[in-house]
């Protein structure tokens, strides 16, 4: 057993530090996989020395003091949910499970706020405020899953982002302890002008400069109505230059959804991939569907949709007159997340084997500026159908840049299906960089893409390092993280 485990249960309790095998083993990593195409994985990832479970910010700055004693990094823990391995242990450190500082502090009705601790669930948090007639304007397919600190450390965005925006939008301030020990606390207010606002370090850095341990973060007054709105176009351009015209009448959808899906039989056959919110449609055609869904008032809702229909029959879109299909798409919406936490087989990809070994299923969400997005998908369909690896599902989600894809590469067809993959994607994110897009929108960097962000920060990359070596200089800090 390593010498610091003894220190820590002095400092936490020993119920707090657990070293069994099997606890070691389900949180050393988290959604990232190898069906991913990232069968790098396995040589990234490395036991743990502990998992330590810190109920206050004075238990984490004492673990930081710990860890720094010994040499050991500390890998910061959510939910599990990340889908880039932003909480694998890729070094024997301490994983920092953080789901017991899981308290609501204080409710601000008047100021529209709520301070929570960073372990707090998303649908923890948003059945409170539910409850209060209010709403978490942040609401990712894994919202049962996910939690405050996990969201913000990737600036993930949600079904609601349209109106609402980003996790990070949401930070009105938080409370951070850094690799030195210190701890930063930030004025919870809208708007300042007192220098940087020092909250957005910490936004969407994976836990690389510090453990958020608590967030105060803007709240909604629960939308008077929710209407939701269908549209089936001849392909996808047209359904993609009906939301850019929606855009420049200034729109505001809460969710927009555009999505054109070819699933191939085999995956048809088996188990609903977990990455998809709803069954896979079992069509090849070039049909395109868009889902808009309007939050506010009764009389803007009425308004955003009379334009929205208007704007979309002109560009040739049929409405959809079923409204339970609507109502299940809206519903279902978390269902896969939900699953994936219920079964470990769904979490590891066991629906993808094969008599010829796993499948890989990956998916990418791409920045991607407006006016050379439909050029993109035609260069991203030139390198597939020269190649192996399908695609499942192209979409624009909740704003017109960022685009996604879902591609599927069997191992019957190539017996290489995961460095096929890895290298098609791989291809298909340098592509993006070239033409001034961003190699993910979503989900962070992690591991998964820490290849490629010194080819997209550039000279910005220097300045990443020198925050590190500043607030981190022990380098403990989630190492190996967003190319740290």
């Amino acid at each position: 057993m390593h010498p610091a485990v003894s220190s820590l249960r002095a400092a936490l309790g020993p119920d707090s530090v657990l070293t069994a095998p099997a606890v070691q083993t389900a949180l050393r990593r988290d959604a990232l996989r190898p069906h991913r195409g990232f069968h790098a994985m396995t040589g990234f990832e490395q036991p743990p020395v502990a998992v330590v479970q810190p109920d206050s910010t004075q238990q984490v700055v004492d673990l930081v003091a710990i860890a720094r004693r010994h040499a050991l990094p500390l890998v910061p823990r959510g939910g599990g949910s990340g889908l880039m391995g932003g909480a694998l242990s890729v070094r024997p450190g301490i994983i920092v499970d953080l789901r017991r500082l899981d308290r609501i502090l204080a409710l601000d009705r008047q100021a529209l706020s709520v301070r929570v601790q960073s372990g707090v669930r998303l649908r923890t948090l948003g059945a409170y405020l539910d409850q209060h007639g209010l709403l978490l304007g942040h609401d990712p397919w894994s919202v049962g899953v996910a939690t405050v600190g996990g969201a913000l450390s990737t600036n993930g965005l949600g079904y609601l982002g349209g109106r609402y925006g980003s996790m990070g939008d949401q930070v009105l301030g938080l409370e951070a302890v850094l690799g030195t020990g210190t701890v930063v606390r930030t004025p919870a207010l809208r708007k300042r002008s007192t220098g940087p606002d020092l909250a957005r370090l910490f936004i969407g850095a994976e836990g690389t400069l510090g453990i958020v341990t608590e967030v105060t973060l803007r709240i909604f007054p629960r939308p008077q109505t929710r209407a939701l709105l269908g549209f089936t176009f001849a392909d996808f351009p047209s359904g993609f230059r009906a939301l850019l015209e929606m855009q420049s009448c200034g729109l505001q959808p809460s969710s927009m959804d555009l999505s054109v899906d070819s699933w191939p039989p085999e995956l048809q056959e088996r188990q609903t991939a977990p990455e998809s919110d709803t069954a896979p449609a079992s069509t090849a055609s070039p049909t395109a569907y868009l889902v808009l869904v309007f939050d506010g008032r009764e009389a803007e809702v009425a308004a955003q949709q009379d334009l929205a229909r208007a704007i979309a029959l002109r560009h040739g879109g049929v409405a959809e007159d079923k409204a339970a299909d609507l109502d299940a798409y809206w519903s279902t919406r978390h269902s896969a997340a939900d699953r994936w936490a219920a079964d470990p087989a769904q979490r590891d990809g066991v629906w993808l084997d094969t008599r010829a070994g796993r499948a890989q299923l990956d998916y990418l969400h791409l920045s991607i500026p407006v006016t050379k997005l439909l050029g993109f998908r035609l260069r991203v369909a030139d390198r597939l159908q020269a190649s192996p690896v399908r695609l499942c599902q192209e979409a624009v989600w909740i704003w017109p840049e960022c685009y996604s894809l879902v591609l599927y590469c069997s191992p019957v067809r190539d017996p290489a299906a995961a460095r096929t993959m890895r290298q098609t994607t791989d291809t298909i994110l340098r592509i993006a960089q070239d033409i001034g897009g961003s190699i993910e929108y979503v989900h962070g960097i992690g591991v998964r893409l820490s290849h490629l962000i010194q080819r997209e920060l550039g000279s910005g990359m220097a300045v990443l390092r020198g925050l590190k070596a500043s607030l981190d200089p022990a380098g403990i800090m989630n190492p190996g993280k967003l190319g740290l």
